[in-house]
C-alpha cells in the first residue's frame, strides 16, 4: 500500500502459533511471514491469467500450466485418447509460492527447462515475488524443491519479474527480466538455478523493466526489451560457463514489442503491436532498406499493392510466393484484390522496419485477406508456429456491430514453405484474451480470457476466465476449461457494493447489497440467521442497483508533486490538492466523500489499501510539505488482494465498504475518525511510564498493535519509525521522544520496536484491519473470514472451496504449505457471532483460546511394487500392487501420531506412530491391486492426526484442528465391467409400536416406505445399464412387495436389525472396486447426542437393535472399496451427518456420499397418490419421490385433483447442471433441495415452519474423483 516498511518479530495469529524470530529486513512481507491467507481453491482460475505454457511431461506427456492474479500456478495434464482423438484437460495439483495480501505473489511469467537430459521438467515463475524472492524454481511435480532466487545482491530491484526464459535443454542457465526502482535501472539476470547464492551474470538494458526477453536455440544470442519503446537490446554470448558476453546492441523497431521467434540460430523474428512480424536485424537498421515477402494460401492469382493515402505506390501479381525488395519506407498500407474487386487493406507504416512477412488466406465469404500480425497485442510461438491476438470489429454478428471490438486469434507459420494452417475454431472472444501459449511440438494452441456464463437462476451471465485449447492441424476447438455445460461456482470482480437496512426501526445496515459486471442486485442479510442462508435478489424495499453515493464517480487529476479529485459530473468538482507521498503507490482507483459530525472526509483507494483524509485539515496544510500533510490523515485500512473496484460509506457514516476485482468485499469500522489524530489510540494501545522505561499497560484486540504481537507488560527499548531512504540509525531510545512519536505516527506508517527479552525487532503498523471480508460466489454461496482467521460460510461445499495458505520461509516445496478450510472447522467457525460483534463493537471477532496447526502430510511417490514401473504420469497399463510413500512434515510444535491410507474410500492400512516431538516421519505401504477400479480413476487420500504438547491452553488429544490430509489420483488402464448394487430398507411395521406410541404419540407406522425403496431401486435398475453398469445384487429389506412392482422372492427379507447388518456385510464381500452401490433407509428417526438412531422392525423404544449411524457408517460402509450413496429418509436424518462416527470420516473427505432428506431437527414427509407407474399410483416419501422423479424424467404433481396431474419429461438444466446428459450425485442432491418444499406445498404440507419445514443435505465425498458416481438421464418418455 501503503507500503509500511516494517519487519518484525510477531506473535503469529495463526491458529495461536508463535513465530520464530525473524531476520530485521524492513518489508511486511516479513511482518506477515506467520500470518494465514485465504485463499480461494477452486478448480479453474477465477480471475486474471497473465501467463501460460505448455511443458514436456516425462517422454510424451504434456502439461498446460497458468498462473496469474491468484497466486498460484495451475497444472493441467493434456490427455489425448488414440482411437477417438478426443482431447481432455485433467487438473493437477496447483504449485505455490510465498505470496502476501496486495499484489505481493501476483505471477506474471513461466518458464520451463530441464538441467540435464535425463532430469524431469523443470518450472520458473516469478511475479511480484515477496521480498526478496524474485522467482522461484521446482519440479513440474511439486515434490522436489530446487531453488527461489532472492534479490539480495541486486536492493535496487522491485522484486518484480516480467519475462523469464531458460537456455536450450539440458542447461542450469535461467534468464530473469527484471523491473527496476530506479528509471533506466532495471536488469536482466542470469542464474545458475542449482547454485543461486549469487547470479551468474547481471545485465543492464536501459530499460524500466524488461518485459520480453527470448534465447537463441544454439544459446548464443540473447534479446530483451521493455515492451513500451522502440528499443530492442542484443547481446552476443561467448562463453556460456563463465557468460561472458559481447558489448550489447541496440536495434530499432517501429512500434513496440510483443514477442519473439527465432528462424534460425541468428535470425531472430520480432512481433510488434502495430507493424506485424519482421526480421531483427545483427545492427541498427538503415530506414532506407525495407523489403517484403507476400505469400499468397489462396487458390487463385491476387493483385498487390502498397499504398500511401489512398494511392498505389507500386502493384504486382502475386501467383504464389514473391518477395519484392527495395519498398520504399513511405508506404502506409499493404492492399490485395481479387479480380476486380475492391482493394482489402492494412494499415502498415513500414519506416524504420526491417524484411516484413504476410500471408494471404481467404476469409469466411471467400475474400482474400492479409495475415500480417499487425496490431498484435498478445503473441506466442513454438517449432515454428506462431499466434496472435489482435482486436477486430463484431463483423461475424446478425447484424453486424460495428461498435463492438472483440479479439480474434491469427495464426501461422514462421517457415513460409509450409502450408497456412486451418482457422481455429470459436477463434474470437467477446471479452479479452490475456494470454497464449504453443505447444512445443506445434500441435496444440492455448488461450484464455474473460467469458460471459450464464450463472445461477437470476444472477445473469458473469465473465469468468475460460481457457481454450486447439487442435493446431485442423483449427477445431478440443478442450474447455471450466466445462461450458457447468454451472460456475467461482468468484467474480465486485462492481458495486453498500449497505442497507432490512427494515426502518433496524438500529445498523445489516444488509449487503452489490453487484457483479451486470446489472443483477444481489443482497445478503447479515441478521442473527446469517448461517447457512444463501445470496438472494436484491428485494425492491432496498432500492435499485446503486453505485452507492459518490463511490465511481472521481478520477485523480495529476499535478507535479501532488494531485488532485475530479468529480465526474455535470458540475465539475474538485477536491485537493492531496499530497504524492514517499511511501504510498500513487494509483488512485476509487474515491469516496462523507460528513461525519458536520466534518468533511474523503476515502481513497489506493493500489493496496486506503486512506482517510480529513478535508478541512488538509485545506490548512495544503502550502506544507508533503510529510506535514500526512498529519491529515485520520485512518488507513489494508486487506483485499485484488484491485480496489468500488467503495462507499454507510448513511450514518459509521462503517466504510468496498469491492475489489478478486471477488472479495471487505466491511472497515469509522468509529472515532473525528477525535484528533492519537497514533497511540489508533495502534490500540495503553502505554504507561515505568520510572524512565515505557511499557505496554494494554493492547485492544483487533487492532494493529494486536496483530503485531505486542503484549502487556511488553517493555519498549527503543523505536523508529522507517520510511524510504531513511537509515538504521534513526532510532529514539527515552520514553518521552518515543510516547510523542507514536502519538504523531501517521496512518499508513509503521512504528518498528525493540522488546526487551525478544530477538530480533517488533513493528505495530497503522494499518487497521477489516471487521470481515466476504467471498460470494456464483452460485450464491459464500465464505466470511475476520482477520484472526474466525469464519463461516453457507454450506460445506462452500467451505471446501477455500484454504489457509502460509508462509514457511523455505525454498520450492518446503516455501508454503496450505490447509483446507475445512479442516478447522470445529476450532474456527463462528459464523454465528461474526456479524452481531461486529455491529456491536465494531472489532473483528477474535477466537478466544489458541490451538495448532496439523502437521503436513504428503503421498510423495506412487510406483508398481514389483518394480515393472515407475509412474510419472500416475498412470498404470494394468491393475498391479502399488508402493506408496507418505512423508509427513511438522508445522510447529505439534507432534505426529497416527498416519492412515484410504484408497477409494477403503482404509488401508493405519499406524500408531512412536515419533520424538521433532522428528518427520516416512513410510512405504503398499495398496492392494484389488482395491484399484480398472479403467478409471482412483483416490488415494492420506490422513495425519497430530498431538500438541504446547501451553496448558491447549487441549491434547487429537483433534479436527490437528488432522490433516492429502490427495492423490492414479488412473489404471483396462476394460472395466462395472455392477450396480442396491440395497433398500423400507419400514413401515414396528414390532413394538404400541409402546412406541406410549413414549411418543407423533409415532405412527410409515404408509409408504415400502414404496419407496421399492420404486426407487426400480428407477435406478431402469438406468443401470444405459449408465454403463450390469446388474449386480439388488435387495430389499421389505415386510412385504407392493402390487405392480416385480421383485423376486430371493430379493426380499425382513426389514430387522441383524438382517441389515448382513446384507451391508454382503455387499462389502460381492461388490469390486468399479462397482457402484446405493442404500436407500426409509424409515424413522431419531436424534441422539452422537447421531442419529434408525428404527427398524424390530426396535425397542429404548433403541436397542436400532440402527446406528457407526453401525451403518463407519463399522461398515467405509469398508467398502466401491462409491457408495447413502439415502436417508428418515425425521431428523441429518443428525447422523453430525454424529461422531462421521467427523473422522466425510468431515475429512472419506467413506460414501450421504444425502438425508432433512436437518437434525426437521421431519420428513410423507403423500397419498404421489407417482404414477403404468395405471398405478403410488404414494410416496416427497424426498424419495424427487429422486425418483429425477431418475425416471416423469414429473410430480402431488395434487389430489386427478386431472391436474402431470406425467412430463422434465429435464431441464436446473437438473442436469453442467449438460452432460447424467446426473452426479451433487446434481441429485441439488435437484432434491430445490424440488421437496415444492413438492410439500403441492401435497399441502406447508404448515410446517421456516425452522422446521424439510430441507435435505448433501454430505458429499472427496474419496472418489467428482462426478465419478452418475447415472445417464432419459430423453424422453
Amino acid at each position: 500500500m501503503i507500503r509500511p516498511l516494517t519487519v518484525v518479530f510477531v506473535a503469529a495469529a495463526l491458529l495461536g502459533t508463535q513465530a520464530e524470530p525473524l531476520c530485521a529486513q524492513s518489508s511486511l512481507d516479513q511482518r506477515e511471514a506467520n500470518q494465514p491467507i485465504l485463499l480461494v481453491d477452486s478448480g479453474s482460475p477465477t480471475s486474471n491469467v497473465f501467463a501460460l505454457r505448455f511443458v514436456r511431461d516425462g517422454a510424451d506427456g504434456l502439461r498446460l500450466l497458468a498462473a496469474g492474479e491468484e497466486k498460484v500456478v495451475w497444472q493441467w495434464q493434456v490427455r489425448q485418447e488414440a482411437e477417438s482423438r478426443s482431447v481432455s484437460l485433467d487438473p493437477l495439483p496447483r504449485l505455490r509460492w510465498p505470496i502476501n495480501r496486495g499484489l505481493r505473489g501476483m505471477i506474471s511469467s513461466i518458464a520451463s527447462g530441464r538441467a540435464r537430459v535425463a532430469d524431469p521438467s523443470l518450472i520458473a515463475f516469478g511475479g511480484v515475488g515477496l521480498s526478496p524472492t524474485l522467482a522461484q524454481v521446482q519440479s513440474l511435480d511439486g515434490e522436489r524443491a530446487v531453488s527461489s532466487l532472492h534479490s539480495d545482491e541486486l536492493r535496487f530491484l522491485q522484486n518484480s519479474v516480467y519475462g523469464l526464459e531458460f537456455w536450450p535443454e539440458p542447461s542450469r542457465l535461467l534468464a530473469v527480466g527484471c523491473r527496476a526502482a530506479e528509471p533506466k535501472q532495471a536488469l536482466v539476470v542470469i542464474w545458475d538455478i542449482e547454485q543461486p547464492a549469487r547470479p551468474r551474470a547481471v545485465l543492464e538494458t536501459g530499460f524500466d523493466a524488461v518485459r520480453f526477453l527470448s534465447v537463441s536455440p544454439n544459446g548464443r544470442s540473447l534479446v530483451a526489451t521493455d515492451g513500451v519503446g522502440l528499443t530492442v537490446r542484443r547481446w552476443t554470448v561467448r562463453e556460456t560457463d563463465t557468460f561472458q558476453t559481447e558489448a550489447p546492441v541496440d536495434l530499432s523497431v517501429p512500434s513496440p514489442v510483443v514477442g519473439f521467434t527465432w528462424r534460425d540460430d541468428q535470425r531472430c523474428l520480432v512481433a510488434t503491436r502495430n507493424h506485424g512480424l519482421g526480421s531483427l536485424g545483427e545492427r541498427p537498421l538503415d530506414a532506407t532498406t525495407v523489403s517484403l515477402v507476400i505469400r499468397n494460401r489462396t487458390p487463385r492469382p491476387l493483385t498487390m499493392a502498397t499504398r500511401r493515402n489512398g494511392q498505389n505506390l507500386q502493384t504486382w501479381e502475386v501467383a504464389s510466393e514473391r518477395s519484392q525488395s527495395g519498398t520504399s519506407p513511405a508506404v502506409q498500407q499493404i492492399g490485395i484484390r481479387d479480380g476486380n474487386n475492391d482493394w482489402q487493406t492494412t494499415d502498415l507504416d513500414l519506416r524504420a522496419s526491417p524484411a516484413w512477412e504476410f500471408d494471404v488466406d481467404l476469409d469466411a465469404s471467400g475474400r482474400p485477406r492479409i495475415l500480417a500480425f499487425a496490431g498484435v497485442k498478445l503473441f506466442a510461438q513454438a517449432n515454428g508456429v506462431i499466434v496472435g491476438v489482435k482486436d477486430s470489429l463484431a463483423l461475424d454478428r446478425s447484424p453486424p456491430d460495428f461498435s463492438k471490438v472483440q479479439n480474434r486469434i491469427d495464426v501461422g507459420h514462421v517457415d513460409g514453405n509450409r502450408p497456412l494452417l486451418a482457422r481455429l475454431q470459436e477463434s474470437i472472444n467477446s471479452g479479452v484474451f490475456t494470454a497464449m501459449a504453443v505447444s512445443p511440438d506445434g500441435q496444440f494452441i492455448a488461450a484464455v480470457g474473460e467469458q460471459p456464463r450464464a450463472t445461477s437462476a437470476g444472477f445473469g451471465e458473469q465473465p469468468i476466465q475460460e481457457i481454450r485449447l486447439w487442435r493446431v492441424s485442423d483449427g477445431s476447438l478440443v478442450a474447455v476449461t471450466p466445462d461450458r455445460r457447468a454451472v460456475p461456482t467461482s468468484l467474480s470482480p465486485i462492481r458495486s457494493v453498500g449497505l442497507a437496512r432490512s427494515q426502518s426501526n433496524s438500529t445498523v445496515p445489516d444488509v449487503i447489497r452489490f453487484s457483479w459486471s451486470n446489472d443483477a442486485r444481489l443482497s445478503l442479510s447479515l441478521s442473527d440467521s446469517l448461517s447457512r442462508q444463501v445470496i438472494s435478489h436484491q428485494p425492491a424495499s432496498l432500492g435499485k442497483p446503486h453505485r452507492d453515493g459518490e463511490s465511481q464517480s472521481w478520477k485523480a487529476r495529476l499535478d507535479g508533486d501532488r494531485y488532485w479529485m475530479v468529480k465526474q459530473s455535470a458540475e465539475a468538482q474538485e477536491v485537493g490538492p492531496f499530497p504524492l507521498l514517499d511511501w504510498l503507490s500513487p494509483e488512485v482507483w476509487e474515491a469516496h466523500r462523507f460528513v461525519r459530525q458536520n466534518r468533511e472526509y474523503m476515502a481513497i483507494g489506493y493500489r493496496d489499501g486506503i486512506l482517510i483524509w480529513d478535508l478541512a485539515r488538509l485545506k490548512t496544510l495544503s502550502k506544507e510539505p508533503a510529510q506535514r500533510q500526512e498529519q491529515a490523515l485520520v485512518r488507513s485500512f489494508f486487506r483485499h488482494a485484488g484491485r480496489l473496484s468500488c467503495l462507499s460509506v454507510s448513511e450514518e457514516s459509521d462503517y466504510l465498504i468496498t469491492g475489489a476485482t478478486d471477488g472479495s468485499i471487505c466491511l472497515w469500522s469509522l468509529r472515532g475518525i473525528e477525535q484528533p489524530h492519537d497514533g497511540i489510540r489508533e495502534l490500540g494501545l495503553k502505554l504507561r511510564r515505568d520510572g524512565s522505561s515505557l511499557r505496554v499497560e494494554n493492547v485492544v484486540k483487533g487492532f494493529p498493535a494486536f496483530f503485531a504481537g505486542l503484549e502487556r507488560d511488553d517493555e519498549l527499548v527503543k523505536l523508529r519509525v522507517p520510511r524510504p531512504g531513511s537509515s538504521e540509525s534513526e532510532w529514539v531510545e527515552r520514553a518521552e521522544p518515543m510516547e510523542s512519536a507514536l502519538r504523531a505516527l501517521p496512518p499508513g506508517l509503521g512504528a518498528v520496536f525493540q522488546v526487551r527479552g525478544r530477538l530480533g525487532i517488533s513493528a505495530a503498523d497503522l494499518i487497521h484491519e477489516p471487521l470481515w471480508t466476504l467471498y460470494p460466489m456464483l452460485d450464491g454461496q459464500w465464505v466470511m473470514s475476520t482477520p484472526a482467521q474466525v469464519f463461516g460460510a453457507s454450506s460445506d461445499e462452500a467451505m471446501r472451496r477455500f484454504g489457509w495458505h502460509l508462509n514457511l520461509g523455505g525454498q520450492g516445496d518446503q516455501s508454503v504449505a496450505f490447509f483446507p478450510l475445512d479442516l478447522f472447522r470445529d476450532t474456527h467457525e463462528r459464523i454465528a457471532v461474526i456479524a452481531q460483534t461486529s455491529w456491536k463493537s465494531q472489532q473483528p471477532v477474535i477466537r478466544s483460546s489458541s490451538s495448532e496447526l496439523p502437521s503436513r502430510i504428503e503421498i510423495t511417490a506412487v510406483q508398481a511394487a514389483d518394480g515393472s514401473r515407475v509412474s510419472l504420469t500416475d498412470e498404470f497399463p494394468r491393475p498391479v500392487d502399488l508402493d506408496v510413500t507418505l512423508n509427513v512434515q511438522r508445522s510447529g510444535k505439534e507432534t505426529p501420531k497416527q498416519l492412515e491410507l484410504w484408497c477409494n474410500g477403503r482404509l488401508i492400512q493405519q499406524e500408531n506412530l512412536k515419533t520424538s516431538a521433532t522428528e518427520s516421519p516416512s513410510v512405504r505401504w503398499s495398496v492392494p491391486k484389488s482395491a484399484l477400479r480398472i479403467g478409471d480413476h482412483n483416490r488415494l487420500i492420506a490422513i495425519v492426526r497430530s498431538d500438541f504438547a504446547g501451553n496448558a491452553n491447549n487441549r491434547p488429544g487429537a483433534s479436527a484442528a490437528l488432522v490433516n490430509r492429502a490427495m492423490r489420483t492414479i488412473f489404471v488402464a483396462g476394460t472395466p465391467r462395472p455392477k450396480m448394487h442396491f440395497l433398500g430398507v423400507g419400514v413401515t411395521d414396528l414390532d413394538h409400536a404400541a409402546r412406541f406410541q406410549k413414549i411418543s404419540a407423533g409415532i405412527k407406522p410409515l404408509r409408504f416406505a415400502v414404496n419407496d425403496v421399492c420404486l426407487l431401486g426400480h428407477a435406478l435398475a431402469e438406468r443401470a445399464g444405459a449408465s454403463g453398469f450390469d446388474l449386480g445384487e439388488f435387495r430389499y429389506l421389505v415386510p412385504r412387495v407392493p402390487e405392480g412392482i416385480e421383485i423376486s422372492a430371493a430379493q426380499v427379507a425382513p426389514p430387522t436389525h441383524d438382517e441389515v447388518l448382513k446384507a451391508l456385510d454382503r455387499l462389502r464381500e460381492v461388490a469390486a472396486p468399479e462397482d457402484f452401490l446405493c442404500v436407500s433407509l426409509s424409515c424413522h428417526g431419531f436424534a441422539a447426542d452422537n447421531g442419529a438412531y434408525l428404527v427398524v422392525q424390530d426396535t425397542a423404544p429404548d433403541f436397542r437393535d436400532a440402527v446406528t449411524d457407526r453401525e451403518l457408517f463407519a463399522d461398515r460402509l467405509w469398508k467398502l472399496n466401491c462409491p457408495a450413496l447413502v439415502l436417508l429418509d428418515a425425521c431428523h436424518s441429518g443428525s447422523a451427518l453430525t454424529g461422531d462416527s462421521l467427523r473422522g470420516l466425510n468431515g475429512f473427505g472419506l467413506g460414501p456420499e450421504i444425502l438425508v432428506s432433512c436437518k437434525p431437527r426437521q421431519e420428513s414427509f410423507e403423500a397419498e397418490r404421489l407417482y404414477r407407474q403404468g395405471d398405478r399410483w403410488f404414494g410416496m416419501s416427497v424426498f424419495t419421490a424427487s429422486l425418483v422423479e429425477a431418475l425416471s424424467g416423469h414429473e410430480l404433481s402431488g395434487s389430489s385433483l386427478a386431472e391436474r396431474r402431470m406425467n412430463s419429461v422434465v429435464y431441464t438444466p436446473s437438473i442436469d447442471r453442467n449438460g452432460d446428459g447424467f446426473l452426479s450425485v451433487e446434481e441429485l442432491g441439488l435437484h432434491a433441495t430445490l424440488r421437496v418444499p415444492v413438492l410439500q406445498k403441492l401435497v399441502n404440507q406447508d404448515a410446517a415452519t421456516p425452522e422446521t419445514r424439510q430441507q435435505p443435505d448433501l454430505l458429499p465425498s472427496l474419496a472418489f474423483p467428482r462426478n465419478r458416481i452418475r447415472l445417464r438421464i432419459p430423453t424422453s418418455r
